[in-house]
Parts: structure tokens; sequence; C-alpha cells
């Protein structure tokens, strides 16, 4: 189970929602991982089970996800699975990321910075842009605007432009979770984090969307 997609469908399907299982999860494949909050999965494992039973689709794991499984939670456990095979395709040589180019604007003692990169496999290629500009505090501007742009390369098309600082927040925290997944304790119920930085809540809530901790030390 090293690769999957997250597909949160936005409806339910009433009290009779385990009838229908197997024809809504087909819609998206034959093999499926239940998400849910300890309290939701013990009392709908078996029913799912037996919802699933003698049709094609195969139920692989059960992630028990915190408290409670809501949208929101499961796009954060999404990110760290994002980040995960971002790794996976840069560790196999399928990814570009040929370094950042930096202009300088001495004018106003600032600099711009401009960082690509390219997926082949996914036909997408990003490019991040950061602007230091000091003088920006004194006008009541963030002094480091930051966009993250995502281009598709088979049309050249912008697909998206979005907030450099969210996502750099995003990344780094669901990095750690990435690594908290693949290293930590399946069971362990104690994490630690160090720093209180812009990049700590993330951070946290990665530990937390991949472990179930009971307590969480700040250093």
């Amino acid at each position: 189970m090293d690769n999957y997609t997250i597909l949160p469908v936005p409806y339910t399907v009433g009290p009779e929602a385990y009838n229908s299982v197997a024809e809504y999860t087909r819609l998206y494949g034959t093999k499926a991982v239940v998400i849910g909050g300890e309290k939701a999965m013990n009392a709908s494992r078996e029913k799912l089970l037996n919802a699933v039973e003698d049709t094609e689709i195969t139920i692989l794991d059960f992630v028990h996800f915190g408290k409670e499984c809501t949208f929101e939670a499961a796009g954060r456990l999404e990110a760290v699975e994002a980040v995960k095979e971002s790794f996976r395709l840069f560790s196999a040589g399928k990814g570009e990321a040929p370094g950042h180019a930096n202009i300088h604007a001495p004018e106003h003692g600032g600099s711009m910075m401009y960082t690509p990169s390219f997926v082949e496999e996914m036909d997408m290629g990003c490019l991040k842009v950061v602007n230091v500009t000091p003088e920006n505090g004194e006008k009541g501007m963030p002094p480091s605007p930051a966009q993250v742009i995502l281009i598709d390369s088979t049309n050249g098309m912008v697909v998206s432009v979005l907030d450099g600082h969210y996502v750099n927040e995003l990344r780094t925290g669901a990095a750690s979770g990435a690594a908290f997944d693949v290293l930590a304790n399946k069971k362990c119920g104690k994490g630690a984090l160090i720093g209180t930085g812009g990049h700590a809540a993330t951070q946290l809530e990665a530990m937390l969307t991949v472990r179930d901790l009971d307590q969480v030390k700040v250093f």
C-alpha cells in the first residue's frame, strides 16, 4: 500500500449507505482504503466488509485517523501522501529541479528569486516565486511575498497560482508527517516538536494526521 489516491466523495447515500458502498466505490476503482476516527471505524468495520463481500471491491486497509475524520483531515492526509509521491519521483530521477535564479534589486535592498521544477510523468511544471523587499514593512505590505505557479506542460497554460507561504508551510509539515509515518512506531502515543516558528503548526497537524497521539511535547 505504498501509493494510493484519496478521493473524498462529497455526498452520502442515506441510512442504507452500506447497501451502496460497492456501487459508489466502483466509480473510482476496485481497491479502497477506509479512513475514519476510531469510534466510527469500530462501529462500521464489519458492516463495510460485509458490504463488499462477493463483489470485485477489495478493502486494503482501515486507517485510524485521529479522533474524527473530516474533509479537512482527509486533505491533510492527502498532502502527506503527495509529498511521499514527490520524494519517490525525484529520488527515482523522474523530476527536474535545476536550482533557483536570484536577481538582486539593490536600489531597494531586495531580491527576486525563481525556482522551477518539472515532472514529465505528471505533465506538470512548477515555478516558485519569492520576492524579498524589506521596505514593504513600512508600507504595510508583506516583506517577502511568494507565489507558487503550476503549469500544464501539455499546453503551457497556467493551471493555478497559490500563496507561496501557505504552500511552503503545508509542504514542510507534510514532509515531517511523511517521515513520522514511515519511521515512527505505529502505536506511539507521544510526539516531540522542536521550535514554534511558522512551520510548527503544520508539522504538528501532520504528526497528528498520521498517528493518534495522546501527547506532544514542544521544545
